[in-house]
């Protein structure tokens, strides 16, 4: 609030914006307030909101992950299934994140440690949405091909004439369901970490609440484009988000690239929470751990 009387709404997100709090710029102007934070925690605090900006990519991302709305059942139901039920492939999602994570963790992340690759938070990142957008394009291509083979062509999904379904197998639907659930090792988990991590221990619960409420809105999205997902649509309904990720991929970068040669943690010794107390938790004394550890193995 301080900030935002000083700097006004027109401020809000420009540089300079949070110096207005730091008491060694506020005593600088005159300003004789008692205020229980001091210009690290102010720092943290800018860091914080930065870093969860990351968070408003996050419908296109999980739009193309599960398709839009309804578009993926109705895509799983107008192929062959030889008595396979459809919701078994969306049992691949967790499955593959299960099988990725330690590979990532305890293989290629090392790997690239070792030969000298920085591959940092935002490449990360970048990389998964890239990753989703290719799974998406192969909902477009499945659902082409579905509308060329269907016995009722581009209107597939309530098909009457004969069995009523593609001959394509249904397994074909576990393409893009597995790749587009790779995609979440490298958003979701390093999102959480690094907005996590930067936030001071009063500000975790905003962390979460903003990136829940990003799940809202592409939920909304999905609600309000419903009366449009119907046959012959569903060829743009995959389609328009796979072209928009791959687009919001290239801005993410560009906007967020700095943040990969931060150090994202909170100044864990000298944080200070209201009531002017100084707070050491277990996630600060983890950070710091953390911290200490990749400079011991940098310098490696």
């Amino acid at each position: 609030m301080l900030c935002l009387r000083k700097a006004g709404l027109k401020g809000f997100g420009r540089k300079g914006y949070w110096e207005h709090a730091k008491p060694s710029v506020l005593a600088a102007s005159g300003d004789t307030r008692h205020v229980n934070w001091n210009d690290d925690f102010v720092e943290d605090t800018r860091r914080t909101m930065a870093a969860c900006a990351i968070f408003l990519f996050f419908p296109i991302q999980q739009i193309n992950d599960g398709g839009l709305g309804a578009a993926a059942n109705a895509q799983s139901a107008a192929l062959t299934s030889n008595g396979v039920p459809n919701d078994v492939l969306d049992n691949l999602n967790p499955l593959s994140i299960i099988v990725l994570i330690p590979i990532m963790n305890h293989g290629v992340y090392p790997l690239l440690r070792r030969l000298g690759i920085r591959f940092g938070p935002i490449a990360r990142m970048t990389f998964g949405f890239f990753i989703a957008s290719i799974g998406a394009v192969a909902y477009v291509i499945i659902q082409h091909y579905i509308y060329k083979t269907s016995p009722c062509g581009k209107y597939a999904t309530d098909c009457d004439i004969g069995d009523g379904v593609s001959p394509l197998s249904l397994w074909l639907y576990a393409i893009p369901t597995a790749v587009t659930a790779c995609s979440e090792v490298f958003i979701n988990v390093t999102a959480f970490g690094l907005a996590y991590s930067r936030a001071p221990p009063n500000m975790k619960g905003f962390v979460m609440s903003l990136q829940l409420f990003m799940t809202a809105i592409s939920t909304a999205i999905s609600l309000a484009t419903a009366d449009a997902l119907k046959d012959p649509n569903f060829v743009i309904a995959f389609a328009v988000p796979c072209g928009v990720g791959f687009g919001t991929a290239f801005l993410f970068y560009y906007l967020f690239r700095h943040l990969d040669n931060e150090d994202f943690f909170v100044h864990v010794d000298d944080i200070v929470v209201p009531g002017g107390r100084q707070s050491h938790s277990l996630d600060e004394e983890h950070s710091s751990s953390i911290t200490s550890k990749e400079v011991k193995h940098e310098k490696l």
